[in-house]
C-alpha cells in the first residue's frame, strides 16, 4: 500500500520540525535513524492491523521495512522503538525518538511552535504545504479511536481534546503564510 500524499508531506515535515527543534536544543541524532523513523512513523494509520494501538502497528511495519531494506535487527528496532514512542508526551531513550516526538508534536498540535525562526516555518510550509493535512489527520485518528477507543489515541481524542489542538494549529500554520514575509515571529 501506498501512504497519501497529506500524509507524506507530514512525515516530512515531522522530520524537519523536530531535526531544527533538536539543532536549536543542541542535540546529537543520528541522521539516517531519525529520518527513516519520522518518514514511517504514522504508517499504522495506513493499514489495520493485529496491533490496536496504530504507533505500535506502524513500528512493527517498519521494524519489518527496515529488515527487508537490508538494516540491522538492532537499528530495525531502533526504528521501531522511537516510532512506537511519538504519541508518548515524554518519550524515553534515544535522542532520535525524542526527536520524532517533537517534530510530529509540532507539525500536530504546534508544540513548541514560536521555538523556531517565522523564516524557517515558512520555508518548510512553502516546499510542504500542508494542503488539507489538518482535515485528513482529524478523520483518521477519529476512525483510529472509534476501530481502537483503549488506545493512546482514544485518549488524546477524547480527553486531551486533540482534533480541537490540531484544528489550532493548523490555524497557526495558515497564518505563517498569510502573514508578511518581514513580519516579527
Amino acid at each position: 500500500d501506498h501512504a497519501p500524499p497529506w500524509l507524506v508531506a507530514h512525515s516530512l515535515r515531522s522530520y524537519l520540525w523536530g531535526a531544527l527543534l533538536a539543532v536549536r536544543d543542541g542535540t546529537a541524532f543520528d541522521q539516517e535513524l531519525a529520518f527513516t523513523a519520522a518518514a514511517l512513523h504514522d504508517l499504522g494509520l495506513t493499514c489495520v492491523g493485529p496491533e490496536p494501538c496504530f504507533a505500535h502497528r506502524g513500528a512493527e511495519l517498519a521494524r519489518a521495512t527496515c529488515l527487508a531494506a537490508g538494516a540491522s535487527a538492532r537499528r530495525a528496532a531502533e526504528v521501531a522503538d522511537a516510532i512506537c514512542q511519538h504519541l508518548n508526551v515524554s518519550p524515553t531513550g534515544t535522542e532520535e525518538a525524542k526527536l520524532v516526538r517533537a517534530g510530529a508534536g509540532y507539525d500536530v498540535v504546534g508544540d513548541r511552535f514560536f521555538d523556531l525562526p517565522r523564516a524557517l516555518r515558512r520555508e518548510i510550509l512553502t516546499r510542504s504545504p500542508r494542503d488539507g493535512f489538518a482535515e485528513h489527520l482529524q478523520a483518521a485518528l477519529a476512525a483510529e479511536a472509534g476501530r481502537q477507543p483503549q488506545t493512546r489515541i482514544a485518549f488524546l481524542c477524547s480527553a486531551m481534546r486533540f482534533p480541537a489542538l490540531i484544528a489550532r494549529a493548523d490555524r497557526w500554520f495558515a497564518r505563517e503564510l498569510a502573514a508578511p514575509a518581514g513580519a516579527l515571529p
